[in-house]
């Protein structure tokens, strides 16, 4: 168990922006691309930037020590990185 005292659970952040899933978003992207760059682990680039995104927003009010638990699956990343590629907005801002 992380936490013995069952007295403890996680806290469950919320986005201040909904993301609708699969939509692209050039803000989820850069963050994605930062986080690979900056940690050198890739992430799930369709859920992960959305969890990253919303831990970063709530980072400053956050006590004790932050858990992320990284899902592992990274199969989607090809084609969602050919999605974003293939949107010819998208690139000419990254």
């Amino acid at each position: 168990m992380v936490e013995p005292s069952l007295a403890q659970f996680p806290t469950i952040l919320e986005g201040s922006k909904k993301y609708h899933y699969g939509k692209l978003y050039i803000e989820l992207y850069v963050l994605w691309q930062k986080l690979k760059e900056e940690m050198g682990v890739e992430f799930d680039l369709v859920y992960d930037p959305v969890g990253w995104h919303v831990f970063l927003e709530h980072l400053p009010s956050l006590q004790g020590e932050p858990i992320y638990l990284h899902q592992g699956g990274l199969l989607g990343n090809v084609s969602m990185e050919e999605r974003y590629k293939r949107k010819k907005t998208i690139i000419k801002t990254l």
